[in-house]
């Protein structure tokens, strides 16, 4: 009996096999062995799946797998990149040599052996696998891997065509320093009458994949020589001695020309390509309902190091078909040069009522958080602090009318939506533009050199930066811990901020119904019952605070760097830092004058931020980045900033009037005189009497 089963297991399992094999694609590639493992990834990229055939996560994975191979291997050719697998049941040895312990394990490979596994927070979709691909193709090729352009060159005629909104597909043009530049597969740098020449021949090789990736969005890569088409190039704003980059959309009522922020981005792969993709999408939002978006945020915190490599905002258009109106619709043009200088934010389009839900849930979610943890200590005795917003509070955040803007975070569970109460509110670009560069910055990243320049060089960052100070190489328990109070922390200190907000807006409404009742009871005019009615209670949006993690065993220095630690404190992981950026001070201690960490909660941090926001009652000690002065006359540079700040330019204008006042008087008293002596008659003839 047993012999029987086990046989028809066997034949189920084969005929499985078998089956999947007839459905693979043409041309898809066997899995390699130990014969021929080494002698394929000996050249180019390779991403590589191993996989076990009873495997139930590999079974779901293997269509979205092979549709990915069948989607990119032609593209991945000209990329220097592939993709393969490695059957751990017929080659054990193999997987045994790379150390697989599950299945399915995604791992990139090059000539040299290992590079990194696919990030285990990533969708595994075709979508993410070629964005990796493409991206790892750019970060980790062969730079001597030779992409045949597919960028053509564009004649004067065809440029102001472009430029007239004559053309049905969108294109990215790169603009050249040069008058004879047609093959960009030929690396001439004499082609180039620039001192950035050099630069132009790396632009050159970056433009070659470039031309190849973005094909598969819709666009046409062009190239255009501005030294013998100078009238355009200037008339576009650009430098004629350096190239540049710009989009052309096409049936665009505005921003049908975006150029590529020189000063933001750099003229890499991904750089250009991303630009492409988000100003594309944010010329034609694709429409996204719950589930879809569900697939994009958090349903819980991250891990310990386990959150996404970049944070996303995905910007939801939320209107109503039936109170929509054309007026409405049209702000979205308005929004596509901004988006794309974002390039955390993406922007999409949804009529799907529960994706208000969705928002709602996720506050309820991060209520949850505080339900058991009530050492919280607020400022008013009679307002505790352990008191969980209820229904009223979460529908004050979301109130608004349609259509909106809702903001999700792929990294925290922070939905912010844009409040607007009247047709006027979702019609001002400006308004909303602010609001969404406000959503830009992102929620929680590593802190480095780089983020740091990108997150100080953002649209209208943050005024406070939160960091925690964490150490991989130590224990990873003790940095899970410090990591859930850090962000529990923030999320607190958010509801407390959002509470705050709905208490004076409900304070200004009992204020407004106390005055409206007053009027009526003394039977005021009606111009002056109107008149109050009118008054618009204001709604306070934007967030404030940004968080990041350092880690200490990469970039410890950068502390001293950035002028964070001009008191030479040896940091421990745990330990918190909060630099106001706007005052160009930092925060290490706690209101108690104890070193700011979360080791044992989240209190510190907490009690910190609310203490800058005024919500609670405490005084902190303010340090100047980039002191001049030791620990022990740290007291000079409030002297300083006092004696500046209230003196200077009143002192500057006295010594001025005292430098002054005499030539000044002198050039009056000469010119009183010169009146004086005027001797010109009523018609300006020269008096004769006075001759």
């Amino acid at each position: 009996m047993f012999i029987r089963t086990a046989l028809i297991h066997l034949t189920v399992i084969l005929n499985a096999v078998v089956s999947a094999e007839e459905d693979q694609p043409a041309g898809f590639p066997a899995p390699l062995t130990v014969d021929t493992f080494k002698p394929r990834l000996s050249h180019g990229l390779h991403l590589v799946e191993f996989f076990s055939p009873y495997c139930v996560h590999c079974k779901h994975l293997a269509p979205v797998w092979e549709k990915t191979w069948e989607a990119f291997h032609e593209e991945g050719e000209n990329l220097g990149i592939g993709m393969a697998q490695v059957d751990c049941v017929a080659s054990g040895d193999l997987c045994n040599e790379h150390k697989i312990t599950g299945y399915p394990s995604l791992k990139l490979y090059g000539p040299d052996g290992y590079i990194k596994d696919y990030p285990r927070t990533a969708k595994r979709k075709k979508e993410a696998f070629i964005k990796f691909m493409r991206d790892s193709a750019a970060k980790h090729g062969d730079a001597n891997f030779q992409v045949k352009s597919k960028s053509k060159l564009l004649s004067t005629d065809q440029m102001i065509e472009l430029l007239g909104n004559e053309h049905e597909s969108p294109y990215l043009v790169s603009f050249w320093p040069s008058y004879t530049l047609e093959d960009l597969d030929k690396y001439e740098i004499d082609k180039y009458d620039t001192p950035f020449d050099e630069l132009c021949v790396d632009l050159q090789r970056t433009w070659a994949v470039v031309s190849n990736q973005v094909e598969t969005l819709g666009f046409n890569a062009g190239h255009f020589n501005c030294l013998n088409n100078r009238k355009i190039c200037t008339g576009l704003g650009f430098d004629l001695q350096k190239p540049h980059v710009a989009i052309m959309l096409p049936n665009m009522p505005i921003a049908q020309f975006i150029k590529l922020d020189e000063d933001k981005f750099d003229f890499s792969v991904k750089d250009i390509r991303d630009f492409a993709e988000r100003t594309l999408q944010a010329a034609n939002p694709p429409y996204v309902d719950i589930t879809s978006m569900v697939e994009k945020i958090p349903s819980r915190l991250p891990g310990l190091f386990d959150f996404p490599t970049e944070a996303e905002t995905s910007i939801v258009y939320y209107y109503d078909d039936l109170t929509t109106t054309q007026e409405d619709w049209d702000l979205l043009p308005y929004l596509i040069e901004p988006l794309s200088k974002l390039p955390t934010v993406r922007l999409y389009k949804s009529n799907d009522s529960r994706l208000m839900n969705l928002a709602r849930v996720q506050k309820k979610g991060v209520y949850k958080l505080f339900e058991d943890k009530k050492d919280f200590t607020r400022a008013a005795p009679d307002d505790p602090s352990d008191v969980i917003p209820g229904d009223d509070r979460i529908e004050f955040e979301l109130a608004t009318t349609l259509p909106t803007l809702i903001a999700f975070q792929n990294v925290l569970q922070m939905p912010k939506v844009f409040q607007s109460f009247a047709p006027s509110d979702i019609r001002d670009q400006y308004r909303v533009i602010d609001w969404i560069n406000d959503q830009s910055a992102p929620p929680y990243m590593e802190f480095n050199s780089d983020t740091y320049r990108a997150f100080v060089n953002g649209p209208d960052h943050n005024e406070y930066f939160a960091l925690l100070l964490l150490d991989p190489t130590t224990n990873d328990d003790a940095n899970l811990q410090y990591q859930k109070e850090f962000l529990v922390g923030a999320h607190e200190y958010t509801t407390l901020k959002d509470e705050d907000r709905f208490h004076k807006v409900e304070a200004a409404r009992k204020k407004k119904e106390e005055a409206l009742t007053k009027l009526k009871a003394n039977k005021a005019s009606a111009r002056k019952i109107n008149d109050v009615e009118a008054r618009a209670i204001p709604y306070e949006q934007g967030g404030d605070l940004t968080l990041g993690w350092l880690d200490l065993n990469k970039h410890k220095e950068f502390i001293q760097t950035i002028g964070c630690n001009v008191n030479e404190i040896e940091h421990e992981a745990g330990d918190v830092i909060i630099i106001d950026m706007i005052r160009e001070v930092y925060y290490e201690e706690d209101s108690h004058g104890e070193p700011l960490n979360v080791r044992v909660s989240r209190t510190p941090l907490t009690h910190t931020l609310t203490t800058l926001r005024g919500l609670t009652n405490g005084k902190l000690r303010a340090i100047k980045r980039h002191s001049l002065f030791g620990p022990s006359l740290r007291w000079a540079d409030s002297l300083l900033d006092t004696i500046f700040n209230r003196w200077t330019v009143f002192s500057v204008i006295v010594l001025l009037v005292f430098i002054f006042k005499r030539p000044r008087w002198k050039l009056f008293h000469l010119h009183f005189r010169r009146k004086l002596k005027d001797n010109r008659g009523i018609l300006g003839i020269p008096d004769a009497k006075k001759e």
